[in-house]
């Protein structure tokens, strides 16, 4: 079953590749990254468009699960987010961010419950990305303003 899925995500990527040579084989390398220029700089600006209607504030939760398999002690999740004001980078005042900080989680334990960066950054994003209307592309660029602290 599991090489089954490996084999079709693999045959996927495949197929993307060759889509993405005809495109620029059809358009030209130049212009099918602008192309991927302006899509990225579109997500991120429908997050920054939702993220100013969020008042300013911290919000914090924390959960446990019951233990990692092989110890009997619960593990905890914590994480704080805090919707800002970015006066940075160059950015017009009161454009958003979103700070998503795990500080306080518990580390790393034996059992194989762990969550590198990558999958926490992912489900990060497929929350913030359901908070928007779905015609909006799920790009990287809807992360740009939030940030991530994920202890080891």
């Amino acid at each position: 079953e599991r090489e089954g899925d490996l084999g079709a995500q693999i045959a996927a990527c495949h197929t993307g590749a060759e889509r993405l040579r005809e495109v620029c084989a059809r358009y030209g390398l130049q212009r099918t990254h602008q192309a991927a220029r302006e899509l990225l700089d579109y997500s991120e600006e429908m997050m920054r468009e939702f993220l100013k209607r969020v008042p300013p504030g911290s919000y914090r939760a924390e959960d446990f699960l019951d233990n990692d398999g092989i110890s009997q002690k619960p593990i905890r999740l914590a994480v704080e987010i805090t919707f800002g004001r970015d006066r940075g980078r160059g950015r017009p005042p009161h454009t958003s961010v979103v700070r998503v900080d795990f500080t306080g989680s518990d580390p790393q334990v034996a059992g194989s419950v762990n969550a590198v960066e990558a999958i926490t950054y992912s489900a990060c994003f497929y929350v913030f990305r359901c908070l928007l209307r779905e015609d909006v592309p799920a790009t990287t660029g809807l992360m740009r303003p939030i940030h991530l602290i994920a202890p080891p």
